[in-house]
């Protein structure tokens, strides 16, 4: 994915113009054609983040060892890694108020 505004500037540059003189309908259909767009749901965005929360808790846990420090440490600093998510807004949570 790229920022749009890189792609307008790409545009104007194409279409050898400037800001104030380009045409909207040109730079709609240059844009319909160069765009690349992502979505994702939030049900993936949520098991994507939890991936990404296993993923430090295992890689803190392997530089705790390294470091020679002896038992489970919570973490102060860290955000709230195991209540992040609010499950009213995923699939099933959806699903129960319905």
């Amino acid at each position: 994915m790229q920022n749009i505004e890189d792609l307008f500037y790409a545009f104007l540059k194409k279409r050898k113009t400037d800001l104030v003189n380009y045409k909207i309908v040109d730079w709609q259909k240059y844009f319909v054609r160069h765009c690349s767009t992502r979505t994702i749901c939030h049900d993936c965005h949520r098991e994507i983040e939890q991936h990404h929360i296993q993923l430090k808790k295992r890689l803190r846990e392997i530089e705790r060892k390294r470091l020679g420090i002896v038992g489970h440490e919570s973490d102060k600093d860290s955000d709230s890694e195991d209540g992040i998510h609010d499950d009213s807004v995923a699939l099933d949570g959806r699903k129960k108020t319905v």
